[in-house]
């Protein structure tokens, strides 16, 4: 018997437009690191030190917003109405961050501690929490929910390589300094407020009737029992870390860029090649994924080409020690391209642990059970810049000199070409440990078991 369908074109294009003006969020702030230490001043040591600080106090911050999503019931459902709140506030709190404070000494870091600690500690959590939740929330459809994984990355890494590749030009081009700056984080603003609205307005939940009818409880844990279940779900917890550890490469790469091409290859123009190569083939990648998955099943298909992915990254390597360009673009690109297949899959996966939750205690926690995306993409990539500012101050960059110090060129070398090489082995490691597929299996038999059947 087929299943039944929720969703229609445009359900798919409002939800794809979720994704990419997140972009606007985490990826633009790949660029916050060099926008204050050499546009601004600050200290590249602290400046990693208060991201650290903010990350580690707002990391609870997503199972507290995943377990008000749960006990939202509203009109919008629940997971569209935080997305709708949260868009103008999230918009304007990333713009303050451009309006740091010139030439005024210690306010300016506490001025910069406050802000960031509000977009990624409320805002964002609040409203990252919310869109990821949607997958489970407006259809239960499988083939669909596979689609709008497909659609979320593509949307992502579209948005992504964008924003990547024309944000320095923009900035030139209205003048350069503080002033280019500002005025790209304000187009930057409104296109993500609109883009949210639109999100929020576009895609409808399935209602709660329907859910009923469907056998799916509702729960009403506390905030401390919601995080007892999360931390005693262990495919949860490896999923958290597939995020964190993604982020990180992401991140470091994106932090690290453009200081790769302006003190490493002295061309700052490749940065954009340098961001099309690490993003731009995951999308033909995603392309493949559900033909992978028809005939080698999610588990082998993701772990066959994370393999694949993590040996790529020997050519990166060569190349960024033998000052190879073409090798470490081609590392990039093939890293990239069989990095592909698992993120059109994540989703997906995230809702199989629902549902291993849901078998295994009889609750499910959609909220809190998606609160590992937003968890896992604030911790890495706050993780990331403050790797990143710290090793930087450790081998001697000033963001005032054009030519910098051997150590701190090394540095840049080692942060943007082996980071992301380590990182896709452990993430190859974690995907093997994750057989979601095999454990949802094992309770469907154990419960027919138990049932005589």
């Amino acid at each position: 018997m087929e299943e039944k369908r929720y969703l229609k074109k445009q359900n798919y294009l409002s939800y794809g437009l979720g994704a990419f003006g997140q972009c606007f969020i985490y990826i633009f702030a790949n660029f916050l690191l060099i926008f204050l230490t050499d546009t601004i001043g600050m200290n590249v040591g602290i400046i990693g030190t208060l991201m650290m600080i903010s990350k580690l106090l707002d990391g609870i911050s997503d199972v507290l917003f995943g377990t008000l999503l749960d006990k939202t019931n509203s009109k919008m459902g629940k997971a569209r109405p935080w997305i709708f709140w949260t868009a103008i506030p999230l918009g304007i709190s990333q713009l303050l961050l451009f309006f740091v404070p010139v030439k005024a000494g210690v306010l300016q870091y506490v001025y910069f501690f406050i802000v960031y600690t509000l977009l990624n500690a409320v805002f964002y959590t609040a409203n990252a929490v919310a869109y990821n939740s949607l997958s489970v929330m407006i259809t239960k459809n499988t083939v669909e929910r596979v689609k709008m994984g497909v659609t979320n990355t593509i949307a992502a890494l579209i948005g992504s390589v964008l924003i990547s590749s024309v944000t320095v030009g923009m900035v030139q081009a209205f003048g350069g300094g503080l002033t280019g700056w500002r005025i790209v984080a304000s187009i930057y603003t409104v296109l993500l407020i609109a883009f949210e609205i639109i999100c929020a307005c576009g895609v409808k939940e399935v209602n709660d009737k329907e859910e009923k009818a469907d056998g799916e409880n509702d729960t009403d844990l506390s905030f401390l029992n919601g995080i007892k279940y999360l931390l005693r779900n262990k495919y949860y917890l490896l999923m958290l870390a597939y995020y964190i550890i993604y982020y990180i490469s992401s991140g470091v790469l994106g932090a690290v860029g453009t200081y790769y091409c302006i003190h490493v290859l002295k061309q700052e123009a490749l940065l954009g090649v340098m961001s099309a190569a690490a993003m731009m083939p995951t999308i033909l990648g995603v392309v493949f994924a559900p033909i992978l998955v028809k005939k080698f099943g999610m588990y082998k298909s993701n772990t066959v080409t994370l393999l694949l992915s993590a040996l790529s990254c020997i050519v990166l390597v060569i190349g960024g020690y033998t000052d190879g360009v073409v090798l470490v673009v081609l590392g990039l690109v093939l890293k990239s391209f069989f990095s592909g297949p698992i993120s059109g899959s994540l989703n997906v996966i995230i809702a199989e642990i629902s549902n291993y939750q849901l078998l295994r205690d009889g609750i499910r926690l959609e909220g809190r059970m998606y609160s590992c995306v937003s968890m896992g993409v604030k911790l890495g990539t706050g993780i990331a810049s403050a790797f990143s500012g710290w090793l930087l101050s450790f081998a001697h960059y000033d963001g005032t000199l054009a030519v910098q110090s051997q150590s701190a060129i090394d540095m840049i070398r080692f942060l943007y070409i082996m980071v992301p090489s380590i990182c896709t082995v452990f993430l190859l490691i974690i995907m093997k440990k994750l057989n979601i597929w095999k454990a949802v299996e094992q309770l469907k038999a154990k419960e027919k078991c138990e049932n005589g059947q």
